[in-house]
């Protein structure tokens, strides 16, 4: 599918003077054009992705831009399109002296970033990780002596500054990149873990764990490239209630 960039481009072609011609009327056209209905959220192997090449097309031949790839305006990225479906009964946790069976995604958000049919783990270790943080530029290791390789790990949402409200720790309450999610996925696969479970938390998060839950079970893009990082086996969030009483049955308090 092709990428499409939005330039802003400072120069003149022949006497016409690009940067003169960008107005906001000519701005709220395009914005309200392709905001339309009928481009259909312009998502990719769509037919809105095709009108929206179309119409983007069109508005750089007008404006008098040559194709830069050949004859075409684009270039073509492979992509591929995912979507992780859970079967039932999608998760079982065995406590000391109790078993649990959970709802997938209400209580389990999971997805898998793997392009595999099928996805499987059994009996799996489960591991808390703190924050699933390895900054040593910081002085923060929650791997340290933990050999997660082949494990599930659990980790709660966002950094240490966060709770504390310590400036000096991180950025206070201000989130760094390590407390993101996206984070916490990538530093759990480069540990080798099979899985990484964040607990979710609304103030940690900045949302509820609809967002969460309603993204495990969307489609999603990532670049069809068989020599990036594979990322964990499973990845997902824990809804709070369910976490809470999860650790409660071994005498933990999240």
């Amino acid at each position: 599918m092709p990428i499409i960039l939005s330039l802003l481009v400072f120069y003149s072609c022949g006497s016409r003077n690009i940067y003169q011609e960008i107005s906001i009327d000519n701005m709220k056209r395009v914005t309200e054009i392709m905001s339309s209905d009928s481009f259909a959220g312009r998502k990719p192997f769509t037919i809105g992705e095709k009108k929206s090449v179309e119409f983007l097309e069109n508005e750089l031949k007008s404006i008098g831009f040559e194709p830069l790839f050949g004859d075409s305006y684009f270039q073509k990225v492979p992509m591929i399109q995912t979507t992780s479906v859970a079967i039932s009964p999608a998760l079982i946790a065995k406590g000391a002296q109790k078993i649990f069976t959970y709802d997938v995604p209400n209580d389990f958000a999971l997805s898998s970033p793997r392009r595999d049919e099928i996805i499987e783990l059994k009996n799996s270790p489960i591991i808390f990780c703190g924050f699933g943080i390895d900054a040593p530029e910081l002085g923060w290791n929650d791997f340290e002596g933990i050999d997660v390789k082949g494990k599930t790990i659990v980790v709660l949402i966002n950094d240490p500054g966060l709770y504390t409200k310590d400036k000096n720790l991180f950025k206070g309450e201000e989130m760094t990149y390590f407390g993101r999610w996206t984070y916490k996925y990538e530093e759990a696969a480069r540990k080798g873990a099979d899985a990484v479970l964040i607990i979710h938390e609304e103030k940690g998060a900045g949302y509820g764990f609809n967002v969460p839950r309603n993204s495990a079970i969307t489609s999603r893009l990532s670049i069809d490239d068989p020599n990036l990082p594979l990322g964990c086996k499973v990845t997902g969030w824990i809804n709070a209630i369910t976490a809470e009483k999860l650790f409660s049955s071994i005498g933990k308090n999240v």
